[in-house]
């Protein structure tokens, strides 16, 4: 059991968001992968559309992923992703699902459909489940959301790593 640690990733502008929360990590005994359990909102905010919200910021979109699931390693490469990122701004793609479970993937980069650069970058947040077949968000972020988004994702990593037996090898849990 890992403590619960929460994590954000913003649009530049506050409107869009994803938020989540490491709930687990345990090994899968077929393939010896370390997973995550994961739950996510992604939710979004724009200007009203019918006159009584006209100017107005109300919800655009709600989206809840209550049951996650993310591979370990995906995960510490995407830290290791964007460590590098900060230093010199790049693409970067991860799917951070496991083999068999729904697609959560992200991508970081410029993008011609919203207006970005590598430093203000494009982020599209990929998920396809058993129902939901090729959901896309997008929206542009920038180096201050992207850090805290890595930091938080770094501390998830770190905290699991606490719960390690000493002598096992990296990324063994603990016997529960």
């Amino acid at each position: 059991m890992i403590p619960k640690i929460e994590f954000e990733l913003s649009d530049n502008s506050g409107r869009d968001q994803m938020r989540g929360v490491f709930l687990d990590a345990w090994q899968d005994e077929r393939d010896r992968e370390i997973y995550f359990h994961v739950a996510i909102k992604l939710s979004g905010r724009f200007f009203g559309r019918t006159p009584k919200s006209s100017g107005e910021l109300v919800d655009e979109y709600h989206f809840a992923l209550p049951q996650m699931v993310w591979r370990y390693q995906s995960v510490t490469e995407l830290v290791s992703d964007l460590e590098a990122w900060e230093e010199e701004p790049r693409e970067v793609n991860r799917n951070l699902s496991g083999a068999d479970d729904p697609l959560f993937e992200i991508w970081i980069g410029k993008s011609d459909e919203l207006i970005s650069s590598l430093q203000k970058s494009a982020c599209v947040l990929r998920f396809s489940g058993a129902s939901v077949k090729g959901l896309n968000i997008g929206f542009v972020t920038d180096q201050s959301c992207l850090r805290i988004f890595r930091e938080t994702l770094g501390e998830a990593v770190i905290a699991f790593e606490e719960t390690l037996e000493p002598s096992a090898p990296r990324g063994t849990p603990k016997a529960r």
